[in-house]
């Protein structure tokens, strides 16, 4: 995960071949399912260093494809609200992607639980529920998730990788695009 002040920041960085050759060799160790710009558009301010940072917390990173915007826009706040008041789950950002491949449609939900258990109670009590069942049906619902743990992703402006938190990085808000 990198942070960018903004995405001339970014493109100024990409003009280095060392940079894109050391990021291609990187790219060859994973298998990416996405690799999108992002800023926040909803919840509170975080600094990356500190999200999910506790022992066992878990951060949940849905990447979703919407068919439908204003049904998904619409669908999303109950959603959020009836997630939030599950046990174990504390907060949850929207973020809109500004760049990338294939994008069209594309949208970043995540959320922070208190361990694997809190999230996978949160999970079970609503998988059954209306107001799940609503918004879900706005998109594809894809969240990214694998062996070596949940994809990790930052705010702002950010490149978002598979792979392993990097605790080390801070958030700071875009100052232009």
């Amino acid at each position: 995960m990198t942070t960018y002040d903004s995405l001339r920041a970014n493109a100024r960085i990409q003009r280095n071949p060392k940079v894109v050759w050391d990021f291609l060799r990187f790219a060859r160790t994973m298998d990416l399912k996405a690799y999108v710009y992002v800023r926040p558009v909803e919840g509170p301010p975080f600094d990356l260093a500190r999200l999910a940072a506790r022992p066992g917390e878990v951060l949940e990173v849905g990447v979703r494809r919407v068919t439908d915007p204003a049904g998904f826009d619409a669908t999303r706040p109950p959603f959020i609200e009836l997630l939030s008041g599950q046990p174990g789950v504390g907060d949850s950002w929207e973020l809109e992607v500004v760049k990338g491949k294939d994008t069209a449609g594309l949208t970043v939900g995540m959320t922070v639980y208190q361990d694997r258990q809190a999230a996978d109670a949160a999970i079970g009590a609503l998988r059954e529920h209306p107001t799940t069942a609503a918004y879900f049906v706005q998109s594809a619902g894809r969240s990214i998730s694998g062996s070596t743990g949940s994809m990790y992703i930052c705010s702002g402006i950010c490149a978002c990788t598979w792979g392993e938190s990097m605790k080390s990085m801070n958030f700071r808000a875009p100052t232009s695009f």
